[in-house]
């Protein structure tokens, strides 16, 4: 009986980790090709303000132009340095792993006389796969709650589950002003560097 209880305790804890590295890798695949997007919005906005402004001579347009291109390099350089792909790959490794770990434990016979070892060196295996990936983030284990295991969120408690729905909407509407920022940036560039053309005469 306390094998059998143990067993759930493992599948539990196997299930919930998949559904979360999943998250987990889907985010980092998300955020990786929203940076190759904008690296490419922001080179296109930089050859069309050199189009643009072609021909005419104005040492105020060459330093912005010049300026947005030290942005985008610098960027470019950020992002690359992060290496988001090889973060959504560790992460995907892990869950698929985990899913072989999954069926392996569910179908384990309970009449075999190794059938104690076995889920010893499943715990084990576990414990293996996780030491080969970076942890999640919060943020992974609160979508999952909110999305796919509300059972599990509403034995919570109150203020609980009010903190695990803030932080998770928080998040979203924090990434969706930072997608949005990003891409007006550009726009704005020029009376950013009017403004600070502005203090430096002080």
């Amino acid at each position: 009986m306390e094998i059998k209880s143990n067993i759930d305790v493992i599948k539990d804890r196997i299930y919930d980790t998949r559904k979360i590295r999943i998250n987990s890798s889907e985010r980092y695949k998300i955020i990786g090709k929203y940076v190759q997007l904008i690296n490419v919005y922001y080179s296109l906005f930089s050859l069309l303000m050199v189009i643009i402004t072609y021909g005419k001579d104005s040492e105020k347009t060459a330093i912005y132009i010049l300026g947005f291109s030290v942005l985008i390099f610098t960027i470019s350089i950020i992002t690359s340095s992060l290496d988001f792909k090889s973060m959504e790959i560790a992460f995907k490794n892990c869950y698929i792993k985990l899913s072989e770990l999954e069926f392996e434990l569910n179908h384990l016979n309970n009449l075999n006389k190794d059938f104690e070892e076995n889920v010893i060196k499943i715990e084990k295996q576990y414990t293996e796969i996780l030491n080969h990936c970076e942890n999640h983030s919060r943020h992974d284990y609160n979508k999952y709650l909110c999305t796919s295991n509300t059972k599990k969120l509403s034995e919570l408690s109150t203020m609980k589950k009010i903190k695990i729905r803030s932080c998770y909407y928080l998040y979203n509407f924090g990434c969706m002003i930072i997608v949005l920022a990003s891409l007006i940036l550009p726009w704005t560039f020029g009376y950013l560097f009017n403004i600070i053309e502005y203090i430096c005469e002080f």
